[in-house]
């Protein structure tokens, strides 16, 4: 007797084991595969699913999370991210000589609830280029030490960040910012 058959194995039973593992796919594989084969139904499949946990998430009332329960990380602040300009006992906005007398100087009062950031001014500008045959207008607002992308044109065409640092939570919608649309309007009027 062979040592394979003392044992009650043999080498065809650890093959047809191993192409048997093999067949079978994860469900992650099958997932996809059908995912590959039918495009139209995934795509529709996965707006469902968006939709779904968007409504589930709309219908939630307001939690009281402390910032440690929450379950989304906190942004870790950066030495580049300003903090919020310090107002005056009034409540009048305190603004440096060197905004001043620029002429993209805008402030939390010009757009009052419409008001997009955490900051309280800043200077907007916009800058014209053709690229690529386009003429395109990238939008920036500086605060003091530093400069940010507002518009997407800026965001592809300038070396600043975007402006998500200092761009303002919604109150109203849970997830969402207050649109930039006012303070990129503004912007662009600077480029005319």
């Amino acid at each position: 007797m062979s040592e394979t058959e003392s044992d009650g194995t043999n080498a065809s039973d650890a093959n047809d084991k191993s192409a048997d593992s093999e067949a079978k796919p994860s469900i992650e594989q099958r997932v996809f595969g059908w995912m590959k084969q039918h495009p139209v139904w995934a795509v529709i499949l996965v707006a469902f699913l968006v939709v779904g946990y968007f409504v589930q998430e709309s219908e939630k009332p307001p939690s009281s999370e402390t910032p440690a329960a929450s379950s989304s990380p906190t942004p870790k602040p950066t030495s580049a991210s300003p903090t919020p300009s310090p107002t005056a006992e009034d409540g009048e906005i305190e603004i440096p000589e060197a905004f001043k007398d620029d002429p993209g100087l805008i402030t939390r009062d010009d757009l009052g609830e419409f008001w997009p950031l955490t900051v309280d001014y800043g200077a907007l500008s916009c800058r014209s280029a053709v690229i690529g045959g386009q003429d395109i207008q990238s939008v920036t607002f500086r605060v003091p030490n530093m400069q940010y992308a507002v518009n997407g044109a800026a965001q592809t065409h300038s070396p600043f960040p975007p402006i998500d640092d200092i761009w303002a939570d919604d109150p109203e919608v849970k997830g969402l910012k207050i649109p930039l649309k006012p303070l990129i309007e503004h912007g662009l009027a600077l480029c005319d």
